[in-house]
């Protein structure tokens, strides 16, 4: 046990020199305890930084972290709990910059705070050409009437843009899904697989797809049903 007050998202980048970086986040903080692992075994001595542009440090509860293919940066989703009366959770994206070579993590751009009003899965995946990120957020609602949802959407990020509110403001929806009455019927997160098209599952069996993660937009050619898996 190196650590206990963690968020639940980690991660691991390659380093340069052969070694590589456990990336952990210190809970309701702006602090990320990253770690070298190299081929003497995993160093207990963490690289410590305060990185973040949230100004409210206690949002920083990241259920999910990712790296870019190149390693060079960290991105998180960040989901808080804010419910006083009704139900509100505070929620971001932030990418962050990361130096291989000294495991030193710095603000590249974020989002725009939102307030969702239920709790959701949330995940994230990098293009393989490290221009784009996707948020999907899926949300299984049961009891409400009439019968409850599932519904399902992935986000495109353009991380050309470094101001927040461009950031924000020229993302788009790729994909969406909503399914009355199933609550259950969700996508699961989301991961880049080996011929580099973005997965998630459906159902267990159903695979939807974004098939073209590298192009802006509709051109990344989501495809709901990209292949079936085999039932065990």
């Amino acid at each position: 046990v190196i650590d206990t007050n963690v968020s639940a998202g980690i991660t691991v980048a390659r380093g340069t020199g052969g070694s590589s970086w456990l990336v952990s986040h210190r809970i309701a903080t702006d602090s990320f305890f990253v770690y070298e692992v190299n081929g003497s075994g995993l160093s207990t001595t963490p690289v410590i930084s305060k990185a973040g542009s949230n100004t409210s440090t206690v949002d920083y509860i990241l259920p999910q972290m990712k790296t870019s293919p190149d390693g060079k940066m960290i991105a998180v989703t960040s989901s808080r709990d804010n419910t006083v009366v009704f139900r509100s959770m505070v929620a971001f994206v932030e990418v962050f910059n990361l130096d291989g070579a000294t495991g030193a993590l710095s603000s590249k751009v974020r989002t725009l705070v939102t307030s969702d009003i239920y709790g959701t899965l949330r995940s994230l995946e990098f293009s393989a050409d490290n221009r784009l990120l996707y948020h999907s957020l899926s949300v299984g609602v049961d009891g409400l009437q009439p019968c409850g949802f599932g519904a399902s959407s992935i986000w495109q990020y353009n991380l050309c843009y470094t101001d927040s509110v461009d950031f924000t403001r020229f993302s788009m929806v790729v994909a969406q899904d909503l399914k009355w009455c199933f609550p259950h019927l969700i996508w699961g997160r989301i991961q880049m697989g080996a011929d580099k098209k973005i997965h998630m599952n459906f159902t267990g069996t159903t695979m939807p797809a974004v098939q073209n993660p590298n192009r802006i937009g509709s051109y990344c050619n989501f495809k709901f049903d990209d292949f079936q898996t085999l039932n065990s």
